[in-house]
């Protein structure tokens, strides 16, 4: 008797140890490893191993894509994408239907950058790839005083001339800045494909989808501030740019979109002004200043000129 009861004692506690195991936290060793938690595309407990550990699957992938170029008498979209950016890096995408896609991007200490993937579709005005990792684990590119991600899993085909040109869709609207600035033409910072039509310098407007459109101006729109919006918060030895405010006498009338960014015509050391909102007659505009700079550089003052076009 005392054995029956010994052993159904000794199955109710196997029971109760088999729940409490089953209801413990789940433990990752690797996140433990890394000390965070684990992110999609996450190959490694850093950004450097990450890209270490790619950049084997990225050159077979790459030699696959340019034996397949190869192959290709002519194609409308495929082929090798570059810029060189301002800050020095260069950045080049190649990409074939059946192969997929290589983005790498070396700056100027010679650190590298990688990502890879397959193209997933292609049409007229969109490709879409998708990227082995995640493309927030990329660095991100810069323009001007601001930061874009240096991928999207949209990229938009533009014809400008004979240039040919793959721009992620959220770099959309810095690229038609550049083209209202009368910048990128003459000195290209948006992926462009590295061939003959490359090398010519396009006039007129790039061909881009119509829901950008409306971003690019025939002509450059002219105005002046006519206020310029005391800073609401002190200065913050911490915040490495300061926003400062002003309001144009330009607005929707004009051509004047949210986005668009305006150029002081005289240089006062001030970079361009974004549209943060607009009416049918003014628009309010943020100008971004170092903090470092902001006693150096003469205040923002009503009258002082403004236009699309960089001087």
């Amino acid at each position: 008797m005392r054995s029956w009861k010994s052993a159904i004692a000794a199955l109710v506690l196997l029971v109760l140890a088999a729940v409490v195991v089953l209801n413990l936290p789940s433990f990752d060793s690797n996140a433990a490893v890394r000390g965070q938690s684990v992110t999609p595309g996450d190959l490694g407990p850093s950004a450097e191993r990450l890209r270490d550990s790619v950049m084997p699957l990225a050159d077979e992938r790459l030699s696959r894509i340019q034996h397949e170029l190869a192959e290709l008498e002519s194609h409308a979209w495929a082929g090798q994408y570059g810029c060189d950016e301002a800050d020095g890096a260069t950045a080049r995408l190649t990409l074939s239907p059946a192969a997929g896609f290589v983005y790498f991007r070396t700056a100027r200490d010679g650190s590298k950058d990688v990502n890879h993937g397959a193209v997933l579709s292609a049409k007229p005005t969109r490709i879409q790839i998708e990227p082995a990792i995640d493309p927030a684990q990329n660095v991100p590119r810069r323009v001007g005083d601001r930061e874009f991600p240096a991928l999207d899993e949209d990229l938009v085909p533009i014809p400008w001339g004979a240039r040919r040109y793959l721009v992620p869709k959220v770099q959309m609207q810095a690229f038609c800045n550049a083209v209202n600035a009368g910048r990128e033409a003459a000195e290209p910072r948006f992926l462009f494909r590295q061939d003959a039509g490359g090398k010519s310098t396009p006039n007129g407007l790039p061909t881009v989808p119509d829901a950008y459109r409306e971003w690019l101006l025939d002509a450059p729109i002219e105005g002046e501030l006519i206020q310029v919006v005391p800073p609401t918060e002190p200065e913050s030895k911490k915040k490495l740019v300061r926003p400062m405010l002003a309001v144009l006498n330009v607005g929707r009338n004009a051509g004047v979109r949210p986005g668009m960014e305006f150029h002081l015509k005289s240089e006062h050391g001030y970079d361009a002004a974004e549209v943060l909102e607009c009416d049918d007659t003014t628009a309010r505009v943020e100008f971004r200043l170092d903090v470092e700079s902001v006693r150096e550089i003469e205040p923002l003052t009503v009258g002082w000129r403004v236009s699309t076009r960089a001087p």
